[in-house]
């Protein structure tokens, strides 16, 4: 596959299958103020580790996002956390640290527009990962089946699939916030280990780490995978990726990954059962 540039000298993917309009009009408006923030170095350092190959702590397995874009703008704070760029922050070398080349491409397009789009382009995703970009439907029923059918489609080469739900898991299907367990079983089916971010429920009465670990148990129960474990995030706010795999992917992801919390702590921790 060749590699291609914009005139900025930034990365440029394959095409997704949609057309640049529509790609333009799915990602102007979705989760744009995310962009580049804590949250996103958090989750592409991720991906980037086990993506990476096994002689280098990785899985070697090919990643695939599905970006559960949700088509409707939100009024609080979030995606303000960009303060971790500035060389002077106290965060910022620790950070660079843990992925020097993702904290210089973030670094290098921080004053480019916030976009989804801009994420992909400035070379911090590779560029044979797959990512699926469409926008959650408003409507339910035939209209989730249907965009749920053209993820699978879409995501069909990845080896681990990261959903990235503003608010994580949920038994219903519809939902603009969640993903259900429901569609994640469907990748479960094909093979593909899971990666879900997982925001705390700081309302239900439950502690962080015994309900991140809880939604784990859960979510390997659903699809029928065995849980790896649950990453918890220490910079401004609590967060989680839960992570299933196949039982002949398990071992390979749960090295890797014991290696990426070494890499990334202090700024991260491992749970697992």
């Amino acid at each position: 596959m060749t590699e291609r540039r914009s005139r900025s000298g930034h990365h440029r993917r394959p095409s997704s299958g949609l057309t640049p309009t529509a790609v333009a009009h799915t990602l102007q408006r979705m989760q744009d103020r995310y962009a580049r923030d804590i949250g996103d170095y958090m989750k592409l350092g991720l991906l980037r580790h086990l993506a990476r190959p096994a002689n280098a702590g990785g899985t070697g397995l090919r990643v695939g996002i599905n970006w559960y874009l949700n088509p409707n703008p939100e009024s609080n704070s979030d995606g303000r956390r960009t303060e971790y760029m500035d060389a002077c922050h106290r965060s910022h070398e620790p950070l660079r640290k843990c992925d020097p080349e993702l904290m210089r491409r973030f670094v290098e397009t921080r004053n480019d527009e916030r976009t989804v789009a801009s994420l992909e382009t400035c070379g911090a995703i590779p560029l044979d990962w797959s990512l699926y970009r469409a926008a959650l439907p408003r409507a339910t029923g035939a209209a989730r089946e249907n965009w749920h059918r053209r993820a699978l489609a879409s995501l069909v080469h990845a080896h681990l699939v990261f959903a990235d739900p503003d608010n994580g898991l949920t038994a219903e299907t519809g939902s603009l916030k969640h993903a259900a367990y429901s569609e994640l079983a469907d990748y479960a089916d094909r093979e593909q280990a899971l990666v879900v971010w997982q925001e705390h429920d700081r309302y239900g009465g439950v502690k962080a780490d015994p309900f991140a670990l809880s939604k784990l148990e859960q979510l390997a129960a659903t699809v029928n995978q065995r849980p790896v474990g649950a990453v918890r995030t220490r910079r401004w706010r609590c967060r989680f990726f839960l992570i299933t795999a196949p039982t002949a992917m398990h071992g390979d992801v749960s090295q890797s990954l014991a290696a990426y919390s070494t890499i990334w702590s202090p700024h991260v921790a491992l749970l697992a059962r």
